[in-house]
């Protein structure tokens, strides 16, 4: 089994070593406290179907801990699979072709075209008159109103209030990760355009709302649970 490990995908990898300890994806989550489906997942690599990348790794670390083998190694094997750069987690971005060049050389082209277009058309048009030359409004003219400031998007809130000690892990907006650790009694209030990416340390042990309106993660007491609202 060991000579054919190197082999394997970051899933498969799991679910091998998990077998060799004849131990079934329930133990592995009581263990773990990560939600079965999780785990289902990260064995079927099932890309969409698991949270932000931040979360992922955390919950591969654990499950290899768990069943024997190298955090560092599956870490390596998920990157390698979804084609990140060990530096920032991004996409490895690929070389453009020799078509992709071709077509943005043309389109320069008609660019600068369109530019030696405009620049004539204005060498030859009239100029405007002067602002002394210019005819003065007529006395009581109405002016049209000023045309009204876009409204801003209203937005998401989040409310969170701890019902026993726990942990959050968050993103708001795709931006950086925060950590809360909360005590019974203890409350916040986030705010988004978009989206909320969170990682809950136990499903029981903190009351959730959005835009005022209670929500319901999956899970049993004690289990850590990942959502994106809304």
């Amino acid at each position: 089994m060991d000579q054919d490990r190197p082999l394997l995908s970051f899933g498969q990898y799991l679910r091998a070593a998990r077998l060799e300890k004849s131990l079934d994806l329930d133990a592995v989550a009581r263990a773990t406290r990560i939600m079965p489906s999780i785990l289902g997942h990260i064995e079927d690599e099932a890309h969409d179907r698991l949270p932000a990348e931040v979360f992922v790794k955390g919950f591969l670390r654990a499950y290899a801990r768990h069943v024997g083998v190298d955090p560092d190694d599956v870490v390596a094997r998920y990157r390698a699979a979804r084609g990140l750069d060990p530096a920032n987690e991004a996409p490895v971005a690929k070389p453009a072709s020799s078509h992709r060049w071709l077509l943005l050389l043309a389109l320069a082209g008609l660019l600068v075209l369109a530019a030696a277009s405009v620049a004539v058309m204005r060498s030859e048009s009239p100029a405007p008159p002067s602002a002394a030359q210019a005819p003065s409004p007529e006395a009581g003219a109405v002016r049209p109103p000023p045309a009204p400031a876009p409204v801003p998007a209203k937005g998401h809130v989040m409310g969170i209030e701890a019902l026993a000690p726990t942990w959050i892990k968050i993103i708001v907006d795709g931006g950086e990760l925060k950590t809360y650790d909360l005590q019974p009694g203890d409350r916040l209030e986030l705010a988004a355009q978009s989206d909320f990416s969170l990682l809950l340390g136990d499903v029981a042990g903190a009351r959730l709302t959005l835009d005022g309106n209670p929500v319901a993660p999956a899970g049993k007491p004690g289990e850590v649970v990942s959502l994106t609202l809304p």
